[in-house]
């Protein structure tokens, strides 16, 4: 059910990064000596993470979380030089709401096969027990010899699953 919110998010944070890269460039031919250095600096923090919206999503996410914590950290000069802190927040913001919404997705995920990893084993060790009694029901009515070879290789079987933790 959270598949749209991500989605949503997520071009939400893909348009507030690629509007930052935008207003980082604007200011690289700039006359004014301290925000051209300012953009050149952030521009290359821009290289370097090489950010591309249609990558993995979480590893989007992840990279947008330590580009932005730089940005708020390692280059805070640059960003309050260039009036960005908006974009920053903005961005920080947004990319948090992705990460808030997938982690939730995956939670309700776990939750959701581990009941039906339940609901199969339940189903599993029902039709076992009805081998085990249609089996046992013909060896004791035919006689053991026809059914210790099929008997033998079952036991083999589940010995070996419940060894590996199966």
């Amino acid at each position: 059910m959270l598949t749209d919110d991500i989605a949503t998010a997520d071009a939400e944070h893909d348009g507030l990064y690629s509007g930052y890269k935008k207003a980082v460039n604007g200011f690289r031919n700039l006359p004014v000596e301290n925000m051209a250095k300012a953009a050149k600096v952030l521009t290359q923090h821009i290289k370097d993470y090489a950010i591309d919206p249609k990558m993995q999503l979480d590893k989007e996410t992840g990279l947008l979380m330590n580009f932005i914590d730089d940005l708020e950290k390692k280059y805070s000069s640059e960003v309050q030089t260039l009036s960005l802190g908006a974009f920053v927040t903005a961005l920080k913001a947004a990319n948090e709401k992705v990460r808030t919404l997938t982690a939730t997705r995956t939670d309700e995920r776990m939750a959701k096969d581990v009941g039906a990893l339940n609901a199969s084993r339940k189903a599993s060790d029902e039709a076992y027990r009805l081998l085990v009694k249609f089996v046992n029901a013909y060896a004791l009515i035919e006689g053991d010899s026809k059914y210790l070879s099929f008997i033998d290789y079952v036991n083999t079987e589940i010995n070996d699953l419940t060894q590996i933790g199966h």
